[in-house]
């Protein structure tokens, strides 16, 4: 029998004695065999009997349907209950993890080889918002990481008073304490596109010296991007009229994509260079160039004498 939809025990047996039942009625009497004949009283009394039997089966299928139901909602319930409380198990785990990992952590310093020098060559030092980004395994302009960028982070570290002034930082799911300077980004800072070739090749070599000294870079990334850089650089479009800021804009904006991406855990290989996308920057690098030389000669003023 197919599940019921509805409460069976308000149904109401039909009025077999009415009019509108006759020829239910009369067949049954026909049907009827022996004697004496079946009279209209008991084949209405038949057919309320069949109902009601009827009617009995559907009310103990719908108690059936409604213990099962009720039964599928306690199983639900407690396997709910169940999964909640694992979660708060695992949950209190990894924070009692979190915790011990925080109590271990101590300010300590590395040791030193008292026969190394320090070396003929420091490589110049982005800002500390800069590094940081770096450690954070973040995205960072290289402007940063220009000659300028350097320049103006060791003076703002000379004549600043809030290297040693720390404020509060997200990681991960916790709080840490870190100086301001590590936290607030400099002023005026370029967009890749904007640098000049030169600009961007001190950079991207720069930063790349960073990123291994970071040491938290997974060597695949450090050497996709490296990879990055040298396809631009070896680029044939180099070679054509204003080839080398077609191919800064290329990469200024493809590493910010490639960024945005891997946020998305949508990662791409960054080393491959689009035919169809460098097209499209040089296009706009030469429409903008026109537009630009046109406005420069173009007089400002008609003088009609």
């Amino acid at each position: 029998m197919p599940p019921l939809t509805s409460d069976p025990s308000t149904d109401v047996c039909p009025p077999y004695g009415d009019e509108e039942y006759e020829d239910i009625r009369e067949a049954l009497i026909v049907r009827h065999n022996g004697n004496p004949p079946m009279t209209t009283e008991e084949a209405v009394g038949k057919l309320q009997a069949a109902w009601q039997k009827t009617h009995e089966k559907k009310i103990t299928q719908w108690n059936q349907q409604l213990d099962e139901e009720r039964q599928r909602q306690a199983d639900e319930a407690q396997r709910t209950e169940e999964e909640a409380e694992r979660r708060r198990v695992q949950l209190e785990k990894e924070n009692e993890e979190k915790r011990k990992e925080i109590e271990r952590k101590k300010p300590k310093i590395n040791t030193f080889d008292p026969h190394r020098t320090i070396g003929s060559f420091i490589v110049p030092r982005p800002s500390a918002f800069a590094l940081n980004k770096l450690d954070s395994l973040d995205y960072v302009e290289l402007d940063y990481f220009t000659t300028r960028g350097c320049k103006n982070a060791h003076a703002e570290h000379e004549l600043s008073t809030n290297h040693n002034t720390y404020g509060l930082t997200s990681l991960g799911d916790s709080l840490a304490l870190q100086p301001l300077s590590s936290l607030r980004p400099s002023k005026g800072v370029r967009r890749d596109e904007d640098l000049s070739w030169d600009e961007m090749v001190i950079a991207k070599n720069n930063m790349l010296h960073f990123m291994s000294v970071s040491t938290l870079w997974p060597s695949a990334h450090m050497e996709c991007i490296a990879k990055f850089y040298y396809a631009l650089e070896t680029h044939p479009i180099r070679q054509t009229t204003h080839g080398n800021r077609i191919v800064t804009a290329y990469g200024g904006r493809a590493r910010r994509q490639w960024f945005d991406a891997l946020k998305r855990n949508d990662g791409f290989n960054l080393a491959k260079i689009d035919p169809d996308l460098m097209k499209s920057i040089a296009d706009e690098i030469k429409d903008t160039i026109r537009d630009e030389e046109l406005t420069a000669v173009s007089p400002k003023h008609i003088y009609l004498g």
